[in-house]
């Protein structure tokens, strides 16, 4: 099979979807499985088209009466992010045209952004627009998430920013696809447009027209007085992990505080302070804590008077013993670790009941491997953007529950889980280089190593996703107290100030 016949299948399935015909996508899924391509930019999109399948899918589950919308567990959107995510991943996507990767990564955008995971959904928005600045389908869809991200949040200033945000993007939009319908008449681009400018009249009616006309600049801020200060701050704000919402519109110095906070909460009188406050502030601070060590673990390059008198003996292997590169370890492992202080935090807010010694943020949602009910059918998308990055960490391979994780999402997951079992139970080597590239010591037999390089780069991913679960975890208890506002109880507000 060729391109030119994968490009017919790719039309059978737009009809096919077009028409909502359930079983013949389902035929077309098992045809495209079967193909096995040696070319790999063939296999790239034979991964995209199958993930377009799992994506029809999913829509027509949500059609009707009977629309598993707010199903927890969605095969279809799970598999749709998989083969997406497998398309992106062959070396050959980095040869497919560009209207391949602008669909790819606009797709993979929208699933997460369907699904509750916006923050992540952004990323991949602006992967697409970076390519080719005036696609259309990215614009209007990035604007989509950024007025959802605005309702998510509890902060009144951000929910402003946020939607001045998605206004001026659908407003680009609306003109690229203007410019569109100027030169062919398209009842797709047609229908686009009106909804854009539908969406473009709603947010004149909350902001208004006088207000959104106003100009701001989310870089006027200072970033500080001291050189090293700036210097963190810059780091922070290039790798997207200030505890601040507004870090995920980019390097704007705006964001270079943790504003990140509990949400206004109810608790009863006897019960005094809340806790979860308590134990947020807890997490906000190790947090904090863990990003400045990996900080100082890649930017300290002066050794220390405690590390420079060390004692190491050769081992020839090209490992690296050095202080720096322990905070790193620690960082990871630290990070890593506020995973179950979230999942703590969730069993205790909404009454899981679960045994807390026993307590993982992979296993929170279920019991005995299926589903909490409390958690099915549970209209709270800042918690199904939680569920879904757990769906991102890897357990292990003897478990028959996490059979399903194994490759299912995120491709570094199983990585990052075999770093924190070692770093933790085991040794792992940090090597300077890759060993494996040289003739003369390739075939040692050496511990589980991990070059510095991929530490790093594991371990700034692995704070941008735990920095992701604080965001979603903050919003879905504001979600929840919102739920609780209409009752028609008695409480007295009590202010809060910030502890400096």
């Amino acid at each position: 099979m060729d391109f030119n016949k994968l490009q017919l299948i790719a039309e059978e399935i737009d009809k096919y979807a077009f028409s909502n015909d359930k079983n013949s996508l389902e035929n077309k899924l098992i045809e495209l499985e079967k193909l096995n391509f040696e070319d790999s930019s063939l296999q790239s999109i034979t991964y995209y088209f199958i993930g377009n399948i799992w994506s029809s899918l999913r829509r027509i589950n949500h059609i009707g009466e009977n629309s598993n919308i707010w199903k927890i567990e969605q095969k279809e959107l799970f598999n749709e992010i998989y083969y997406y995510r497998k398309s992106i991943n062959e070396e050959g996507f980095d040869n497919l045209q560009l209207e391949y990767k602008l669909y790819i990564y606009t797709n993979l955008a929208n699933a997460f952004s369907h699904y509750g995971r916006t923050i992540n959904a952004l990323k991949y928005y602006d992967k697409a627009l970076s390519l080719f600045p005036n696609f259309e389908m990215a614009l209007v869809n990035k604007a989509e998430c950024l007025k959802s991200y605005s309702r998510l949040s509890y902060d009144w200033s951000h929910k402003e920013i946020f939607l001045k945000k998605s206004y001026g993007m659908y407003q680009v939009g609306a003109q690229v696809l203007y410019n569109i319908l100027q030169e062919r008449e398209d009842e797709y681009y047609s229908n686009i447009l009106s909804n854009t400018m539908l969406d473009i009249f709603e947010i004149e009616e909350v902001l208004g027209k006088e207000l959104l006309a106003q100009d701001y600049d989310l870089n006027s801020y200072p970033l500080r007085n001291y050189k090293n200060e700036i210097e963190y701050r810059e780091w922070v704000l290039k790798n997207t992990l200030f505890l601040n919402p507004i870090n995920d519109l980019g390097f704007n110095s705006i964001a270079t505080h943790d504003s990140l906070h509990m949400p206004d909460m109810k608790t009863k009188i006897e019960v005094g302070f809340p806790k979860y406050i308590i134990h947020f502030n807890q997490m906000k601070q190790e947090y904090i804590t863990y990003r400045h060590l990996l900080f100082e673990g890649i930017n300290s390059f002066t050794k220390k008077f405690y590390d420079k008198d060390t004692h190491i003996v050769d081992d020839y292997d090209y490992n690296l013993y050095d202080i720096n590169i322990e905070k790193v370890k620690l960082a990871f492992k630290g990070f890593y670790s506020l995973f179950d202080k979230i999942a703590f935090f969730i069993n205790d807010y909404f009454t899981l009941g679960l045994d807390e010694e026993r307590v993982d943020f992979r296993k929170i949602w279920y019991i005995k491997n299926v589903i909490n009910p409390k958690f099915d059918n549970f209209e709270n998308l800042a918690l199904r953007g939680l569920f879904l990055i757990s769906k991102d960490l890897f357990f292990n391979d003897k478990d028959e529950n996490s059979k399903e994780y194994i490759g299912v999402l995120e491709p570094d997951a199983k990585e990052i889980n075999k770093i924190r079992n070692h770093l933790e139970h085991k040794f792992i080597m940090i090597k300077i280089l890759d060993v494996e590239k040289f003739e003369q010591v390739k075939d040692r037999e050496r511990c589980f190593y991990i070059i510095e390089d991929e530490l790093i780069k594991k371990t700034l991913h692995l704070a941008q996703l735990v920095r992701e679960a604080l965001i979603y975890l903050s919003f879905s208890i504001h979600i929840e107290e919102k739920k609780n506002s209409d009752k028609e109880d008695i409480f007295f507000p009590i202010e809060l100030s910030i502890l400096k």
